[in-house]
């Protein structure tokens, strides 16, 4: 059982409990149906609440693209349609760490080359839009071996971005 921070209350959370959810390869109408897979291109939706977790602000699971046939990755687009959200961008290696803060209305473009997390830094509901080849799987390892990314966002100002130990 995890404490959680949810609106200023706490709780006590059932690990099995999701953080959140995504809804994947969905079209707002018959026509972006039949257009998105043609093109090898998924619409998703990501819904993440406002949490706190052991003073850790709630988020993805975070994860890699591969590179893609002629040797690039895959990048991946963002639209934030309500709330707030940090993405924490990361190479493989570390060499670059980057926290991209964006609010409701705003695009974020992961480059390629950079995994990412999504964490709702806010008091609202986070829901998220976002566009992705269909050509590929997401790699996880790397996430679930360091246990997160390279920094975690705390919610306590006064230690805020705190380095992953990994």
């Amino acid at each position: 059982m995890y404490l959680q921070t949810w609106m200023g209350t706490s709780t006590t959370l059932d690990p099995e409990t999701p953080l959140y959810h995504m809804y994947r390869d969905l079209a707002m109408n018959e026509e972006d149906r039949e257009i998105l897979p043609r093109q090898n291109i998924r619409y998703d939706i990501t819904v993440i609440p406002p949490a706190v977790l052991a003073g850790e602000y709630v988020k993805t699971k975070g994860h890699y693209h591969p590179e893609n046939p002629a040797g690039i990755g895959y990048p991946e687009l963002y639209q934030v349609l309500a709330g707030e959200v940090h993405f924490l961008l990361q190479r493989k290696n570390l060499s670059d760490v980057v926290a991209v803060a964006a609010s409701a209305g705003e695009f974020v473009l992961i480059p390629p080359g950079y995994g990412h997390v999504s964490i709702n830094s806010g008091k609202e509901l986070l829901v998220m839009a976002n566009l992705v080849s269909t050509q590929f799987e997401s790699e996880y390892a790397l996430y679930e071996e360091m246990r997160s990314g390279a920094f975690y966002a705390m919610e306590d100002n006064r230690n805020g971005w705190v380095r992953n130990p990994w």
